[in-house]
């Protein structure tokens, strides 16, 4: 109880979180007996948390010192301690360089024994910020909601009429009415149109008997087939006459009609048509084609006109 890392972590503590509870298992930290001692103090907290008051947290820790000062950290009865404790543990042994077993058992590791401190207990004025915040979120929810609440059952208390059975039935009278109108107006207007039509109908019909109707309309049929006939006989001759025209046309272009004056249609190997001198070069395979039919060839030299002009 006396060591000044006791005392730097309550005195963290304390300034954190003033009325927190502290309880304190003492145990040697270095020695030959140090190590079960440790052990026992954690298994005490724990049996101390089911039997008498619940222990949130337990901070197994100690100052710096050198490997041997702190091995009772890393035998196995502290590391078995430490695991089995059902109540949550932080490891603060040495400084921040320091590792021991214990460390990598615990459920957390603090760099130092302050640290520890700092890990295991919040600051008291910023948890009640953070619930004075909470509190009027949840005030400011609690009347909003007060306020749509009443919102809604004034609508509903405005709207009841709207929804009575007396209201709802007024409602479907008057529109019973409408309709009862409007189909009696809507009949009514139908028939005199219809009334009118079959007047219109009457003295069309009386003015032309079915026999004189149909002898116009024979007359009439007769003349468009007559003026069809003509129309059909004109455009047909026009057409033979223009693809007559455009036939002979096309055989005055045609290169099977320059083939039989005495030319050819010289195809390179590719197929394609040879135009130019520039297309073909020496020994290049040639195919000739006639008016009766074609034959290959070997190219012996390929000159242009200006180079075989002077060449003569």
């Amino acid at each position: 109880k006396s060591g000044a890392v006791l005392h730097d972590i309550v005195k963290i503590l304390k300034s954190r979180f003033e009325n927190i509870s502290v309880i304190f298992a003492n145990a040697s930290v270095q020695g030959q007996n140090s190590a079960s001692e440790i052990a026992s103090a954690i298994e005490l907290l724990n049996l101390y948390s089911v039997t008498q008051k619940k222990i949130d947290l337990i901070i197994v820790g100690r100052g710096g010192g050198s490997i041997e000062d702190l091995w009772a950290f890393n035998e196995e009865i502290t590391a078995r301690a430490i695991y089995n404790s059902s109540i949550p543990v932080i490891s603060a042994v040495g400084h921040e360089t320091d590792f021991t077993i214990a460390d990598f058992v615990a459920d957390k590791r603090a760099s130092t024994p302050s640290n520890a401190a700092e890990i295991a207990v919040p600051v008291k004025s910023e948890l009640l910020k953070q619930s004075e915040k909470l509190k009027n979120r949840l005030k400011l929810g609690a009347v909003n909601l007060i306020s749509n609440r009443k919102a809604e059952l004034l609508n509903l208390i405005k709207n009841i009429e709207k929804v009575s059975p007396k209201r709802i039935i007024q409602n479907k009278r008057i529109r019973v009415y409408d309709l009862a109108e409007n189909l009696q107006s809507s009949t009514e207007g139908r028939l005199n149109l219809l009334r009118l039509n079959i007047s219109h109908l009457r003295k069309r019909l009386s003015l032309k008997s079915p026999i004189v109707v149909f002898k116009e309309r024979k007359l009439y049929i007769t003349g468009l087939s007559g003026r069809l006939r003509r129309a059909a006989e004109i455009t047909v001759a026009n057409y033979k006459s223009r693809i007559g025209t455009e036939c002979k046309a096309l055989n005055s272009l045609s290169p099977y009609n320059v083939i039989k004056r005495g030319y050819g249609i010289v195809f390179s190997e590719e197929n394609k048509v040879v135009s130019s001198v520039l297309q073909v070069k020496e020994n290049d395979i040639i195919r000739v084609v006639l008016n009766d039919g074609g034959l290959s060839a070997k190219v012996l030299e390929a000159k242009p006109a200006d180079s075989a002009v002077q060449n003569k």
